[in-house]
């Protein structure tokens, strides 16, 4: 038996985040799995079969991943419970298969990542989780978990059949090598709970389900001329609350139109922990900016000059590369009640540079760098 610390490998993945991990037990007289008719070859064929050998946590307090006798088959499964809140990441992972390198490039096109999956208790939503593969290079592609992979929806508390494509991960974009796979990673975002099971690598056959009841969702959008983030709410954000010496929170207290608006209230030139915030506007559907001239478009509110804030925005994309630009008076374009227009060139974050590709964006985020408080509201992303 050897022991296996699972922190080294994955950290460098999320920059700018101090991400520790649990560490497993895992063993070495593992038996050698039967090739799956169809596959050829390909042998790594269970990447989740009641232990929780190979499984990771992040040791942030947004999630909770832990054994549940409540299984599909089997004595364990997977109970996943998760609030992103202020967490820079919430997630999990798992090295299949002892962790050895998994050549998938032949099985690409004609397998599926297939799993049990039922709510915790009663209806519940599709959960958002981003699937992501991690070659031994620390290069990661994605794909989206949606409601085209479930037989049927809402999730309630009969175990069905989920099926996720291998064709659907981004890894030609992304430049993941297929043929030297580490772990499966599980990112989720909002909120939500659910109960996996029996997770393994399968030749796929699509559901077999009327059109009406079958909703498919792209794996990329182009960006489109004008995309609304916040009105008098969002639809997708992670970030939002009182987390050490920041507060981020949806307020009525001011509002340039409607009731509300988002306060950003950072009241020290200390750092603060966790003091960023995001928000996808296409429910984490990565959207391609490739040849675009994008801004960033908003009302905000404070006292005094923007110059005295320290706030910025910026874009990532699904490859944890990202960069943002400060808001300053220099983005002014016009004022009213005591609220400034400000229109922001994203090209000041590098999309679309050698280093920040343009093709997958995966979300945009505010950060406050020092003393901040301001009223944001009506902010979207606008491509003229």
């Amino acid at each position: 038996m050897r022991k296996l610390l699972i922190a080294t490998g994955i950290l460098a993945l999320f920059t700018g985040c101090e991400v520790s991990f649990k560490t497993l037990t895992l063993e070495d007289n593992l038996p050698v799995p039967k090739p799956i008719v169809g596959l050829g070859d390909f042998t790594a064929t269970t990447i989740f079969k009641n232990s929780m050998n190979d499984v990771w946590e992040s040791e942030f307090e947004c999630e909770s991943v832990a054994a549940t006798a409540v299984a599909s088959e089997g004595e364990q499964a997977l109970k996943v419970e998760w609030d992103r809140g202020g967490c820079e990441w919430a997630g999990f992972g798992i090295g299949w298969d002892a962790w050895q390198p998994k050549d998938l490039s032949e099985i690409m096109d004609k397998a599926a990542v297939e799993f049990k999956i039922r709510s915790v208790e009663g209806e519940a939503n599709i959960p958002l989780i981003i699937f992501l593969l991690e070659d031994y290079g620390g290069t990661m592609c994605a794909a989206v978990f949606g409601s085209a992979c479930l037989e049927s929806y809402p999730l309630n508390e009969t175990w069905q059949t989920a099926r996720l494509p291998l064709s659907w991960f981004s890894y030609k974009e992304d430049g993941c090598d297929v043929t030297n796979i580490k772990q499966m990673v599980f990112e989720l975002q909002n909120s939500g709970a659910c109960l996996i099971d029996d997770m393994r690598i399968v030749e796929y056959e699509p559901f077999e389900r009327p059109a009406s009841s079958r909703i498919t969702t792209p794996s990329v959008v182009k960006l489109a001329p004008e995309n609304v983030l916040f009105a008098e709410s969002f639809k997708n954000a992670w970030g939002i609350g009182e987390f050490g010496c920041r507060k981020y929170e949806i307020t009525q207290e001011e509002a340039f139109s409607g009731t509300s608006s988002l306060s950003l209230y950072h009241p020290t030139d200390e750092p603060c922990d966790y003091n960023r915030m995001g928000a996808s506007w296409t429910s984490w559907i990565a959207v391609d900016f490739t040849g675009k001239e994008a801004f960033f478009e908003a009302w905000v509110k404070a006292d005094g000059s923007l110059n005295d804030q320290h706030l910025w925005v910026g874009l990532e994309a699904y490859d944890y590369q990202n960069g943002a630009v400060r808001i300053d008076e220099t983005h002014v374009v016009l004022e009213e009640r005591g609220w400034k227009q400000v229109l922001v060139p994203l090209a000041g974050t590098g999309v679309g540079s050698e280093t920040f590709p343009a093709g997958r964006v995966k979300q945009l985020f505010f950060e406050t760098r020092g003393t901040t408080s301001v009223w944001m509201d009506d902010l979207r992303i606008v491509a003229p």
